[in-house]
């Protein structure tokens, strides 16, 4: 048997199932997935960006440390690997798949009553797999209503010249980050090579 002429290497994926359910009534697109992946890369960057939403990506001093590109702004950068080579940025190491039908069949717009679930699947891959997100509800006596809390679970491998963030990172360790941190949220512990990642 001939031998392929490059041979793909194994990718690590995880496949999720997510239902979400109205709070209120809502109109929908015809196709929904391009719309959860909107509000999906803006609800990621206000969660975990530290410059604000007016500083790029590309010209962030935090872009090798931080989620977001690398999960939607995912800029090659160094020496690419050849298929890479001459392109700004690399594929996402994701994908959503609406449980609707696709593009061109002719659905158009619907309306989504209140308490109505829409559901999709994301496909995670990569290094991507490392994180996912988790939601977590709690009932706030102030305002008299449940309340929901979201962040990333997982672990991040930090590389290159860290010893300037050393004194950030042991902070993160001792206040957590987040506006959570008052619950316990945030909480982050650092390990150095030989201990295992940052987690």
């Amino acid at each position: 048997m001939t031998e392929p002429p490059y041979r793909l290497p194994e990718i690590p994926y995880l496949r999720l199932r997510v239902t979400l359910r109205a709070e209120e009534p809502a109109r929908l697109p015809g196709y929904t997935g391009s719309m959860l992946r909107g509000a999906f890369g803006h609800a990621q960057r206000r969660a975990v960006c530290a410059m604000g939403p007016r500083q790029p990506c590309a010209s962030c001093s935090l872009r090798r440390e931080c989620v977001h590109p690398r999960l939607f702004e995912t800029l090659v950068e160094g020496d690419p690997p050849p298929f890479l080579k001459g392109l700004p940025t690399a594929p996402r190491p994701y994908v959503f798949e609406p449980a609707q039908p696709v593009p061109g069949d002719g659905a158009g717009p619907r309306d989504l009553a209140a308490g109505e679930a829409l559901g999709f699947d994301l496909l995670l891959f990569g290094r991507a797999v490392d994180l996912r997100w988790h939601d977590w509800e709690r009932w706030c006596n102030r305002q008299r209503r449940p309340m929901r809390l979201g962040g990333h679970v997982g672990r991040l491998r930090l590389q290159g010249e860290l010893a300037p963030f050393a004194q950030l990172l042991a902070t993160a360790e001792l206040v957590h980050v987040g506006k959570g941190a008052t619950f316990g949220l945030g909480r982050v512990e650092v390990r150095s090579p030989g201990t295992g990642d940052a987690g």
